[in-house]
């Protein structure tokens, strides 16, 4: 069973990206999916940007045109970053370990990446129907 669990963290490991919300980090998330394209981001969305304004910061100015590779959301935020002045950074260090964890858990339950490492893997007994 351990070794299952391995398999399935490096599983996730390998096709997720959880950089800072930033134009800089959703630019370095582009750049990974020119390589993997089925590449997930973990904690890079609006959702989270939003949820922590207390703890944003500012990033140095980038271009106003989103890299190519972002998903519509992910343009839209970097978008929205690149354009503000100031507070236009959170860095995933900031973002409180317990609201993390939430969420990554239920991307775990949910997630096109269960489903990957379902299919890659096959069911752990055929038996059991599933």
């Amino acid at each position: 069973m351990v070794r299952g669990l391995e398999r399935f963290r490096d599983a996730f490991a390998a096709h997720t990206h959880q950089g800072d919300i930033d134009p800089q980090g959703l630019r370095i998330l582009a750049g990974l999916r020119q390589t993997f394209p089925n590449m997930e981001s973990i904690l890079m969305d609006e959702e989270t940007f939003d949820r922590f304004p207390d703890f944003w910061s500012s990033a140095p100015a980038d271009e106003p045109r989103a890299p190519d590779g972002l998903t519509p959301a992910e343009e839209r935020l970097y978008v929205r970053l690149v354009h503000l002045e100031h507070g236009n950074r959170l860095e995933q260090e900031r973002v409180p370990g317990r609201w993390a964890s939430e969420r990554i858990q239920s991307i775990l339950v949910r997630g096109p990446i269960f489903a990957t490492v379902e299919r890659e893997e096959g069911p752990a007994d055929p038996k059991a129907g599933g």
